[in-house]
């Protein structure tokens, strides 16, 4: 969960570390608009190159599921 929050207050500098959440949204509750998304894609594709941000938040924002946690989960069973 460290490395996505401390990656989401790289890419969004506003955001206080202490206030993300595992339950944050991050389009919603963190306001993270496509340019963000796109950065942060970025710097996850470095360490997890199995993991699309992108197309994962395309695929969870439908149901509200693109959360902190749920990212954390994930980069969690690709590099553990």
């Amino acid at each position: 969960m460290r490395v996505v929050v401390d990656e989401l207050v790289a890419v969004k500098p506003a955001l206080a570390a202490g206030n993300v959440r595992p339950y944050s949204l991050l389009t919603a509750d963190l306001n993270l608009d496509a340019r963000d998304l796109a950065e942060l894609a970025d710097r996850f594709r470095a360490g997890y190159p199995g993991f699309d941000l992108g197309a994962w938040v395309d695929h969870v924002r439908t149901s509200h599921g693109d959360s902190v946690g749920a990212v954390a989960r994930v980069l969690s069973v690709l590099h553990p």
